[in-house]
């Protein structure tokens, strides 16, 4: 009768179930020139062209923020001796606010003259640094086509947003 008595006692209740995880990591994103971009997120897609791109490789992520909001981020790199990666990210309230900034986003600035090109001598041939730069430019918006798909026309407008004679917003 004794025994139980202590066994009722010594058998535990069964454990409360763990809280369901959010998905939510804290996030630490590095950005050239700026300070870390900290926030309470997760991954939503990555995409990047660093098999296909000659010389310059570039790799975009959305992360969708604890919040509600996104951060749009890019990472940049060359293949050359000496060259950093260099990270971008956007605090961002909507999509269109991240395909904003990955558009407005210039692959060419942070990049050496021999990081566009493999061509010996480029660097003293201007038509040839100009198809280059060129070249780059276009490997980025492909990457961002690719992943985003196109871009919208900027004097595109939903069809029944246009404006005409009966919403009284023409000139």
């Amino acid at each position: 009768m004794l025994q139980d008595r202590i066994a009722v006692r010594l058998t535990p209740e069964p454990p409360a179930p763990p809280p369901e995880p959010s998905g939510f990591l804290h996030m630490l994103l590095p950005r050239h020139g700026q300070r870390p971009l900290g926030f309470a997120g997760r991954l939503l897609f990555s995409a990047g062209n660093r098999g296909t791109a000659p010389r310059c490789w570039h790799e975009v992520a959305v992360y969708e923020r604890e919040d509600g909001g996104l951060v749009a981020a890019i990472r940049q790199g060359a293949r050359l001796d000496g060259l950093a990666e260099r990270s971008w990210a956007f605090p961002c309230e909507t999509p269109e606010e991240a395909r904003a900034a990955f558009a407005a986003h210039d692959p060419l600035p942070p990049l050496p003259l021999d990081a566009l090109t493999d061509a010996p001598n480029a660097g003293h041939n201007a038509a040839a640094l100009l198809e280059a730069a060129a070249a780059q430019r276009r490997l980025w918006h492909a990457l961002l086509e690719a992943v985003l798909g196109p871009a919208p026309h900027p004097h595109h407008t939903p069809a029944g947003t246009a404006p005409g004679p009966d919403r009284g917003d023409h000139p």
